[in-house]
């Protein structure tokens, strides 16, 4: 199956993406590349143009992990991880996912009573 990866892009940077889409390509395959090799404090952003961060790798694994990711406040952040072969279409699954990185977060995510 290979690797996933998730980039947020920065939307106040689309012209600059618009203008110089190839180098934004070219950066953001090498961020990719860069992002399971590098120091694992790097937060992912990376330059096009004149641009500092147009957009960020926040995601870059094995495509039988799923990744519990925030998105807000210009940057993305991996909650938890769990090994499931990416199942996270249907509603149990996503629960089961929930409940997993509950339980690596220290919690018990259980049902509401009705």
């Amino acid at each position: 199956m290979g690797h996933n990866s998730v980039v947020v892009v920065r939307n106040d940077a689309l012209d600059t993406i618009e203008r110089h889409g190839q180098e934004f390509a070219s950066n953001m395959v090498r961020a990719i590349y860069g992002k399971r090799l590098l120091d694992p404090s790097w937060n992912g952003d990376f330059a096009t143009s004149t641009h500092a961060n147009p957009a960020q790798v926040v995601w870059n694994e094995h495509a039988d992990w799923t990744g519990l990711i925030a998105v807000g406040g210009n940057h993305g952040t991996v909650i938890g991880r769990v090994p499931n072969r990416g199942l996270h279409r249907e509603r149990d699954q996503q629960i089961a996912v929930l409940q997993t990185v509950a339980y690596q977060l220290g919690f018990n995510l259980v049902p509401r009573k009705s």
